[in-house]
Order: structure tokens, then C-alpha cells, then sequence
């Protein structure tokens, strides 16, 4: 098992492994993990499988999220309807009945 990071790795057991995690992340060293396939297939079934439920175990990563999306475990506000089209075209948005479809050919969608 192996969690590397560009300044080192984490070798060893599951156990190894999420020691090394949890101290770097519980002294302030990093604020996340981005894990890396050492041999395939099978590296991320593996740390999944076993280190994942360790860090758990521990408190040091969540078994569930609050929200129902991204947005809501992020603390969010979900923006109002047409925020991105406004944002993307200002006044000159398309609208109501009788508006143009997307400029991209291959969009069957029409604005609402």
C-alpha cells in the first residue's frame, strides 16, 4: 500500500499508511490526499478497501456528507435561475417563448 505525495510516500499496512496520513493532515502539513495507482489493477480497490475505513475509525474522514450535493457539503448558496446565463451574456440573454437555441451546433436544447 502507498499514498505519495511529491515530497514523500506512505509505505507500509493500512495502518501505516493512514498514520502517516492522519499525522500530516492533524499537524497541519496538508489539507487533503491526492492518491496515485502504484500498480493497476487493484491500487485504488486496495486503499479504498483498507485505508479508507481506517482513516474513518479514527475520525479523520467522514462516513457521510450532510448535503445532498457538492454545493450544500461546501456551504454554498444555490444561485437563482438564469444566474449563469446572465453572468455569460448580460442583457442581451435570450428569453421566453420565442428564444434562439444555443449558439453550439450540436445543442437541441432551447433556452427556457
Amino acid at each position: 500500500m502507498c499514498a505519495r505525495r511529491t515530497e514523500g510516500a506512505f509505505i507500509g499496512t493500512a495502518a501505516e499508511v493512514a498514520d502517516g496520513m492522519e499525522r500530516w493532515y492533524t499537524e497541519g502539513a496538508c489539507d487533503g490526499f491526492t492518491v496515485g495507482a502504484v500498480q493497476s489493477p487493484g491500487a485504488f480497490e486496495d486503499f479504498v478497501r483498507q485505508v479508507v475505513p481506517e482513516l474513518q475509525r479514527r475520525g479523520v474522514l467522514r462516513t457521510e456528507y450532510e448535503g445532498k450535493t457538492l454545493r450544500d457539503n461546501l456551504g454554498l448558496e444555490r444561485p437563482a435561475s438564469g444566474t449563469w446565463r446572465n453572468r455569460r451574456y448580460g442583457a442581451r440573454a435570450p428569453a421566453g417563448p420565442g428564444a434562439k437555441t444555443l449558439s453550439c451546433p450540436s445543442a437541441r436544447r432551447r433556452w427556457p
